[in-house]
C-alpha cells in the first residue's frame, strides 16, 4: 500500500485524489474499506465492493425476491455511470443482469403501480 500511496499524484484531472483528514474516517475502521491511506483513492475486486457496499454478492443470476426487495437505486448504482476499463469483463457481466427488470418483475412492479393509482 505505500507504493501506492507514494505513486499517487495529487490530483487527477485537476481533481484532488487527497482529502484532509477532517472528512476521511479514523484508520482505525478497516471495516469500511479504507485502506489506511489519506488518499481518496480505493482499490477492490468485484466481489469486494459488492460485498462493502451491496452487503452481498451478485455472482449469479438475481432471483424475484431479489428483485422486488432491493431499491432501484441500488440497481442504478452498479449499471450507471462510465467504466473505463474491465479487462475481465465481470463487472460489465453484472451490469448486463443487473440493467433492466425480468418481465414478471416488471409487470408485477407496473401492476402495483396502478393499483396505487386506482386508489387514488
Amino acid at each position: 500500500m505505500h507504493r501506492f500511496d507514494e505513486g499517487l499524484p495529487s490530483t487527477f484531472e485537476g481533481w484532488s485524489v487527497r482529502f484532509s483528514r477532517n472528512v476521511r474516517p479514523p484508520k482505525t475502521y478497516p471495516e469500511l474499506g479504507l485502506l489506511g491511506s489519506d488518499h481518496g483513492v480505493e482499490l477492490y475486486t468485484l466481489s469486494a465492493w459488492c460485498k462493502q457496499f451491496l452487503r452481498r454478492e451478485f455472482g449469479t443470476g438475481l432471483t424475484v425476491r431479489d428483485w422486488l426487495s432491493y431499491p432501484e437505486q441500488l440497481f442504478l448504482l452498479v449499471t450507471s455511470g462510465g467504466v473505463f476499463r474491465d479487462d475481465l469483463g465481470e463487472l460489465t457481466a453484472l451490469r448486463d443482469r443487473m440493467a433492466y427488470f425480468p418481465r414478471d418483475v416488471w409487470l408485477y412492479k407496473l401492476a402495483a403501480q396502478w393499483g396505487r393509482i386506482a386508489e387514488e
